[in-house]
């Protein structure tokens, strides 16, 4: 069983993985529009193969971080600028910024099958490095330190969040086409940006050494 801070931190991580606009989530409404919801579906579940290495070295690097006071200070108020950048980008969001039109360039200039494009995005985009390393790290290594089965059980938590939201956008997406009003998105962005403020200031506050 999680402890509840951590079951908040990973339900809050992954609701904010898998609605805030990017080209992953943009790649999955393309597909689904164009080539129906299965494509879509498959797409989803991209982030299992190339997060697995992000989150190994982030749980290792940061357990060498941690035996040091002023470096875990650092990654936590690093993590806390981070979080309050991606809250502010919550609050920004537009219903323009979810449709695929927006990232055609990216989808363009990746040849080959989806599944391909998918994962090259991924790979080469940073948001996940700095995701894993800066915000994520510490809160799964905390989940590990209790025990092996809390830091899968967080991880398991995370994904399923992440990917029931992916899984949403494409069926709803696949099913109404370019018409479909993505307004929900918007606020559910706005929500989890007052989610993201508070462990933002969470994160700052540590970082200062309380």
């Amino acid at each position: 069983m999680l402890p509840l801070p951590l079951l908040q931190t990973a339900v809050s991580f992954g609701a904010m993985a898998a609605c805030i606009p990017g080209p992953l989530l943009a790649l999955i409404s393309s597909e689904a529009i164009r080539h129906g919801r299965r494509n879509a579906v498959c797409l989803s579940f991209v982030p299992l193969i190339t997060d697995a290495p992000l989150i190994t070295l982030s749980v290792l690097a940061y357990s060498q971080v941690s035996k040091s006071l002023i470096a875990l200070q650092v990654v936590s108020f690093l993590g806390g600028l981070l979080l309050l950048w991606i809250a502010w980008g919550c609050f920004k969001v537009r219903k323009e910024d979810f449709y695929a039109k927006q990232f055609a360039d990216d989808d363009n200039a990746i040849p080959g099958p989806p599944w391909k494009k998918a994962i090259l995005m991924n790979l080469l985009n940073p948001n996940p490095y700095l995701f894993w390393f800066s915000i994520c790290a510490k809160q799964l290594y905390s989940a590990f330190q209790l025990s092996l089965g809390t830091g899968l059980l967080f991880i398991a938590l995370f994904y399923s969040v992440m990917l029931s939201g992916h899984l949403f956008v494409a069926l709803s997406v696949s099913k109404a086409g370019e018409k479909l009003d993505l307004t929900w998105l918007v606020w559910t962005n706005r929500f989890l940006g007052l989610a993201l403020l508070y462990f933002a200031f969470s994160y700052l506050w540590q970082g200062l050494g309380h």
